[in-house]
């Protein structure tokens, strides 16, 4: 589930939204999120990962090749689907899980060694709910990866929802992280090849980040 949609917001539309769009094509491309392939390096094989709104498995998978236990999220049951066979596919396990990251995630304490998050936009009503999930998921020294379309994207083409509401600011990220150590957070150009829709020079946020103890 890497954008919201638009204004469907019950899960079960919002489920059925994202099953159509998945159904429709890779529209984000095969290769993993740029940021995440650059930044994940250093973490031992055999951690743990995280990765929610993972769609079709694009990041999950690529994690999953490179030696890491990848948990998927996302709300699309199709996706999900997707993902176990591009897992299959590539002679790799995958576990994932269909959920709505506000309502039915719960996850259990200091589970993961890292959490990869690329371009999902949550409704910012739900967001300080679903950062805590991820602060309370990720394990002492963990390390948080995100990266979004930030509020500056919303007169560009290269992607991205068209509310500002979806959109990111690294003021928003700094106040839902603060629990976390932030050891980089900034807003800049990107130049995005990620399938048919995120396409183009882009502004985003990227946050790296870790839980201290």
């Amino acid at each position: 589930m890497p954008e919201n949609g638009g204004d469907v917001r019950s899960a079960d539309e919002l489920s059925a939204f994202w099953d159509g769009k998945y159904r429709s094509g890779e529209i984000f491309g095969e290769r993993p999120n740029e940021f995440i392939a650059a930044n994940i390096p250093g973490l031992a094989k055999g951690a743990r990962v995280l990765v929610p709104g993972d769609g079709y498995g694009r990041n999950g998978v690529w994690l999953a090749t490179h030696g890491f236990d990848v948990t998927s999220i996302d709300v699309s049951s199709a996706a999900s689907a997707m993902a176990r066979d591009r897992a299959t596919q590539a002679g790799v396990e995958l576990q994932t899980l269909t959920a709505d990251l506000s309502i039915d995630w719960h996850p259990e304490a200091n589970a993961y060694d890292a959490i990869a998050i690329a371009f999902v936009h949550l409704p910012a009503s739900d967001r300080p709910g679903i950062h805590a999930k991820y602060v309370k998921a990720l394990a002492p020294g963990g390390r948080l990866l995100f990266q979004a379309y930030s509020q500056n994207q919303i007169n560009r083409s290269s992607g991205g929802p068209r509310s500002l509401e979806l959109l990111y600011t690294t003021d928003q990220l700094a106040g839902d992280f603060a629990d976390l150590e932030i050891d980089r957070l900034e807003e800049h150009l990107v130049e995005l090849n990620e399938g048919t829709h995120h396409v183009g020079e882009a502004s985003v946020v990227s946050m790296i980040a870790h839980k201290g103890g």
